[in-house]
């Protein structure tokens, strides 16, 4: 099958919806398939872009009116509309942004069967931030998308959800996203790990691992660890992931009033042999997010075994039913109550981890989505072809 994936970004600084494409193409490339990933990106991050194996990769240049509309990319049209008769299928990745808009208005003005994933960006809490022009671009653009989609691509039933009752006669898939087993580290990797965080003791720190914005609840993060702090946990916590908005000044001086300032590292966006040193030496993973599709987060912490406390704002409902982690609504209490349990409880900690290992290696390896993804693709073309 030929695949197109059109995206904006396409690197880790931008979050969970990079990653998956970056795994997910080349998932269906070591599958026989010819699979190509246009991207509009920033000026200036050819070097942190994702370059999947085997996968074409075409980099369109974002220009100066990205600051009026998101990724706007003016010449993507024309290489769109050359490109897009050789492919079977296109899977548009992400909404709100021009990208999406142009590959969903080229697809269906040359009639080519496309897919929409919005990777939760529909969910109640991401409607509500910046809530007067999500209403509007909803109403005038994005639900028009929605409806011309042959299919829409969610990653929960929770998603699935929000997308029907907002476009009821739109037909949604589930499938969720998928990681790849990494192998081990080697010696020279972990040297330079210490070397960088000489700090860290392994199985002492506390981890959250994703972009620093409200939507992630960091906020609420902070409070709680200091709440487990005064009752006598001797961890650190790090907090990895790209200062998407400038939120991070905010934090700290948050962390310093809280009296933990001390005690919580902000260490930037990681990547590669960094981040699975980071998540092999960690205790476990906190998201307190008020909001969050599918973790790519939380699926790379399982896949190192780690256990994972995750807020009821994340669709991940599965875990608790595996005995794999810990729920909590995403307020100070609650938070704090759920790393106090993980944090003194050393053998529930083990135990969670050797589930989430297994039930990644069982049910969630790229290998694995990659097929389930596949078979929508087929499902798609053949509603398309009823269609007429």
């Amino acid at each position: 099958m030929k695949i197109l994936h059109i995206t904006s970004g396409f690197a880790g600084i931008y979050g969970g919806i990079a990653h998956a494409l970056n795994g997910l193409s080349m998932a269906q490339a070591r599958q026989g398939h010819e699979v190509t990933v246009i991207a509009a990106t920033k000026a200036g991050e050819e070097g942190i872009t994702f370059k999947p194996q085997d996968v074409e990769l075409v980099i369109i240049k974002q220009d100066i009116f990205n600051k009026v509309w998101n990724s706007h990319a003016a010449s993507l049209r024309n290489v769109i509309r050359k490109r897009i008769s050789e492919f079977d299928i296109i899977h548009i990745h992400g909404i709100w942004h021009h990208p999406s808009y142009v590959a969903a208005n080229v697809a269906r003005k040359m009639q080519k069967p496309f897919i929409l994933s919005p990777h939760g960006s529909l969910a109640p809490w991401c409607l509500q931030y910046k809530r007067v022009k999500k209403k509007a671009y909803f109403e005038l653009v994005q639900k028009r998308q929605l409806q011309h989609a042959t299919l829409v691509h969610a990653l929960t039933e929770a998603e699935r959800g929000y997308i029907k009752k907002l476009v009821p006669d739109t037909i949604v898939k589930i499938v969720p996203n998928g990681i790849d087993i990494q192998p081990d580290l080697n010696e020279n990797e972990i040297i330079e790990f210490r070397r960088k965080y000489p700090w860290i003791k392994v199985g002492r720190f506390i981890l959250f691992l994703g972009r620093i914005h409200p939507k992630k609840g960091l906020d609420v993060l902070v409070k709680a660890f200091a709440g487990a702090k005064r009752r006598g946990i001797e961890h650190l916590l790090v907090i990895a992931g790209n200062d998407e908005i400038g939120w991070r000044s905010e934090l700290e001086k948050l962390a310093w009033k809280c009296g933990v300032g001390k005690e919580i590292y902000f260490v930037g966006q990681i990547e590669g042999s960094e981040k699975r040193c980071m998540l092999e030496t960690c205790d476990f993973l906190i998201l307190p997010s008020y909001s969050e599709g599918f973790s790519m987060a939380i699926l790379e912490a399982m896949a190192h075994a780690k256990p994972v406390i995750f807020s009821s704002g994340c669709d991940m409902s599965e875990l608790i039913n595996e005995g794999i982690g810990i729920t909590a609504n995403p307020n100070e209490t609650e938070m704090e109550k759920a790393i106090l349990e993980l944090a003194l409880n050393k053998e529930l900690s083990k135990r969670m981890g050797r589930k989430a290992r297994e039930l990644v290696l069982r049910k969630y390896s790229w290998d694995i989505i990659a097929n389930n993804v596949i078979d929508m693709y087929e499902e798609a073309i053949e509603i398309f072809r009823f269609r007429g």
